[in-house]
Formats: structure tokens, C-alpha cells, sequence
């Protein structure tokens, strides 16, 4: 009964993977980058439009380039790199099955790693 319960999710996974398309990104997001669980939000606009047959991202007023998906692992994930006086700054998500967003923000040139959660903007509280 196990195994049957087991490759039956590994079935499910399979199946949510391939259904998984880079286009459900397609929007406008805000992100909220609040530095500590308990600080106040902080929000920035996040947005993914198609152009010319490709996703373009861009977020915290920037252009996104290099960006990439993965969708074999159950879910979409995607990351893309933006870039300011103090260098690249490497943005990396997951699009949850509930429609929100987690990801992550790494910056060598200002030493940090921030956690951050989006939800589409049009969405309400």
C-alpha cells in the first residue's frame, strides 16, 4: 500500500511539473522585502511580460537579464540576475501552487541574502 501511495505521488509530481508553464508568471507581482519576519513591509513591484515569443522580468526598477526556468521538480522555478552601482544581484523564485511567490535575493557586492515572499497585485488581503 506504501509503495502504491508512493509512486502514485511521484506521479503527481510528474504531472504538476509538466503543467508548470513559465506564462503563469506573466503579470504584475508585489513583492514583500521586509528584512526580519517581524519588521514592517516593505513592498517593490515585480513584473514578467512576454516580448518577442520570451519572458522578460523586471524588479526593484530593474531590468532582469539571464532569465531562466525550471519546472521538473513539481513547481516553477526561475531566477534572473539585475544589476546596480554595487553589482549583480541574483533573484531566484518559486511560484507555489497557492499563486504566491518565495524567493530569495543574494548580493555579493552588499553582502546580504534576503528572503521575500510576492503575491499578484491585483490580489486582496
Amino acid at each position: 500500500m506504501r509503495a502504491a501511495a508512493f509512486v502514485l505521488g511521484l506521479a503527481l509530481i510528474g504531472s504538476a511539473a509538466a503543467a508548470a508553464d513559465p506564462a503563469d508568471l506573466v503579470g504584475e507581482w508585489t513583492v514583500d522585502l521586509r528584512p526580519t519576519p517581524d519588521a514592517p513591509a516593505y513592498y517593490q513591484p515585480m513584473t514578467f511580460v512576454e516580448k518577442d515569443g520570451s519572458l522578460v522580468a523586471t524588479f526593484y526598477g530593474s531590468s532582469g537579464l539571464e532569465l531562466r526556468f525550471n519546472a521538473e521538480f513539481g513547481a516553477l522555478h526561475f531566477a534572473f540576475v539585475t544589476r546596480d552601482r554595487s553589482g549583480p544581484y541574483n533573484h531566484s523564485g518559486v511560484l507555489l501552487p497557492d499563486g504566491t511567490i518565495t524567493g530569495r535575493t543574494h548580493s555579493i557586492g552588499r553582502d546580504f541574502l534576503s528572503v521575500w515572499t510576492a503575491r499578484r497585485a491585483d490580489a486582496t488581503e
